[in-house]
């Protein structure tokens, strides 16, 4: 496997700001599923006392859990993102200006 060469990677600004168009779309609708989910938890639990009640309790434990992951992950991938692509843009900038 040959060397990585970072100065061959890059994301143009488009790459980025898709990324953090689309991360964002994606927050948001994970949070719709998440309302969902939140608004029908009570009255499932409530609705199953048995031994499966207990599992989908758990589940939905789970899910908690895990969106909240989820959500936080996409939030850092989007803050990292935006600071890639503000580093573009200084880049950019500084270059052109120093380039006059």
């Amino acid at each position: 496997m040959a060397d990585f060469d970072p100065s061959t990677y890059h994301f143009s600004d488009a790459d980025l700001q898709q990324i953090i168009t689309k991360t964002s779309e994606a927050v948001n609708e994970m949070n719709t599923v998440n309302q969902t989910v939140q608004s029908h938890t009570d009255a499932l639990v409530d609705a199953n006392r048995s031994d499966s009640g207990q599992i989908l309790s758990g589940h939905l434990a789970t899910w908690n859990t895990d969106f909240h992951a989820c959500v936080n992950n996409l939030n850092d991938l989007n803050q990292k993102a935006t600071a890639l692509l503000q580093v573009n843009r200084n880049t950019s900038t500084e270059t052109t200006a120093g380039a006059k």
